[in-house]
C-alpha cells in the first residue's frame, strides 16, 4: 500500500513513528490476534466433542499462548534498544494501549520455551517428587500436592492456563486480543481500507 509523503508526515507529527513499520507491526498483531481467535475456536471443538486432555486440546492453548506472545512481544518487548523502546511505544500509543496488559503471559510462555530448563529446576527443588502434568481440573483437586509440582495444568472453570506455578487468565487475554484487533481495523481512518484483509477480520 502506498501512502503520501503528507500522510506519513502527519502520522510522523501526530504519533511520531516510522508509518510504514507501524503499519508491518499492526498487520502482525491482527494476524496473530486471528490465530488466537483460530485456536480458541479448536479448543471449544475439544471441549464440545467430550476431549478434555487430549494433544489437540494442548496443541491449541500452545498455539494461542504463543500467538498472544508475540502479540506481547510486539507492544512490550523485552529489548532494551532505544529505538525498539521507541518504535513500541509509538505503538502502544497509535493503539491508545496502556503499559501492562498482555505481559502477564511472558511468565508462561517463557515456561513453555523452556520447559526442559523448568523440568529440570523441578527435579532439584521439589519437595516431595510428585510430578503433575498436562492436567484439566482447579489445582486443589489433589489438595496433597503442591502448587509447583503441576508442569502443565489448565482450570476450565477458571479459564486459566498454569506453567509450573505461573498463570494467565485466557478469557480475559483473549479479550484483550479482540480489542487491539478493533483498534487496529479502525487505524484504516489513517492507513486505509487495505490494513486489514477481510478474512482476518475479527469475527469474520
Amino acid at each position: 500500500m502506498y501512502l503520501t509523503p503528507m500522510i506519513e508526515g502527519m502520522m510522523r507529527i501526530k504519533y511520531g513513528v516510522d508509518v510504514r513499520l507501524t503499519e508491518a507491526h499492526l498487520r502482525e498483531i491482527h494476524f496473530q490476534g486471528t490465530l488466537v481467535e483460530m485456536a480458541f475456536e479448536d479448543i471449544n471443538r475439544c471441549f464440545a466433542a467430550g476431549d478434555y486432555n487430549g494433544p489437540r486440546l494442548w496443541y491449541s492453548l500452545s498455539g494461542a499462548l504463543n500467538s498472544m506472545a508475540s502479540i506481547s512481544n510486539i507492544l512490550w518487548p523485552t529489548r532494551n534498544r532505544a529505538d525498539v523502546k521507541m518504535r513500541s511505544a509509538a505503538i502502544r500509543k497509535t493503539l491508545g494501549v496502556d503499559d501492562s496488559g498482555l505481559t502477564a503471559l511472558r511468565d508462561v510462555r517463557n515456561k513453555l520455551v523452556h520447559f526442559d530448563e523448568y523440568m529440570d529446576k523441578w527435579n532439584a527443588t521439589s519437595r516431595r517428587g510428585m510430578l503433575v502434568d498436562r492436567f484439566v481440573g482447579p489445582a486443589d483437586t489433589f489438595p496433597s500436592i503442591s502448587p509447583e509440582d503441576f508442569a502443565r495444568r489448565y482450570d476450565v472453570y477458571a479459564q486459566e492456563l498454569s506453567v509450573f506455578g505461573s498463570a494467565i487468565g485466557l478469557v480475559s487475554a483473549l479479550n484483550e486480543v479482540q480489542n487491539l484487533m478493533a483498534d487496529i481495523e479502525a487505524c484504516r481512518n489513517y492507513f486505509g481500507d487495505s490494513l486489514v484483509p477481510e478474512s482476518e477480520k475479527s469475527g469474520a
